[in-house]
């Protein structure tokens, strides 16, 4: 069995926790001290499978420019929502793999835990403001999987009572999925799930998420036709 371990130099504090299987090998998460949170987040991270990793990877690019739309829209000004923040959250909403790979349906709640322990305190700007909302983070992590129309998990929240910066992650970790990310729909096309979004997604995500992807579809869908042309040559 292959064990990772951390490097010396880490900062230490006590841990114990379960053993997890990762692309890296297998990781004895009991020999794996922790470190600052920057480096246990980003080591848990990177150990998650390689297309777990990248699809939270693409999700996060995705959301974040959704996100600097939506400071458009008439009623969202001024509303705190931060692209920074939402990329973050997105990157890790799927965190809870490292732990519990295959239980979908406890993911976000894994997630949140997980991030409750290891999240820093923000970090300020020049001007004294955080530079993310770990609440907003927690909330995306959470609530991500919900839908507007109710048929989300883990609350079964719906409507506004999930918030836009969750939605946002969901819908750009839904058109992910569409592209390619799940083996069923590997053979979806731009178009097709492009048509798809504009369909479901007022439903499923709401009026306002949908406005933003409206806006930004073309850069977002250019994107992955560049992945794809990429991957044939």
């Amino acid at each position: 069995m292959s064990v990772m371990l951390i490097p010396e130099n880490a900062v230490i504090v006590s841990s114990v926790v379960p053993i997890s299987k990762s692309r890296h090998g297998t990781v004895e998460l009991k020999t794996m001290k922790k470190i600052q949170y920057a480096d246990r987040l980003t080591f848990m991270l990177t150990s998650l499978p390689a297309d777990v990793y990248s699809h939270s990877v693409r999700v996060s690019v995705t959301a974040s420019i959704l996100a600097r739309q939506a400071k458009h829209l008439p009623e969202r000004q001024n509303s705190g929502l931060c692209s920074r923040t939402i990329g973050q959250g997105a990157l890790y909403h799927q965190l809870g793999a490292f732990i519990e790979p295959n239980d979908k349906k406890r993911l976000p709640l894994l997630t949140e835990a997980i991030l409750k322990e290891h999240l820093p305190k923000a970090a300020a700007n020049g001007d004294g403001t955080a530079s993310v909302n770990n609440e907003m983070i927690l909330d995306i992590v959470r609530s991500c999987r919900e839908r507007a129309d109710g048929s989300g998990y883990p609350d079964g929240r719906f409507g506004q009572d999930v918030s836009l910066a969750a939605r946002l992650v969901g819908f750009a970790c839904e058109l992910d999925s569409l592209l390619g990310y799940k083996d069923e729909y590997k053979k979806k096309s731009v178009d097709k799930a492009d048509s798809h979004m504009r369909e479901k997604g007022d439903m499923r995500f709401g009026a306002d998420a949908l406005a933003c992807y409206e806006q930004v579809r073309e850069m977002i869908l250019g994107l992955y036709l560049n992945k794809r042309k990429r991957s044939r040559e």
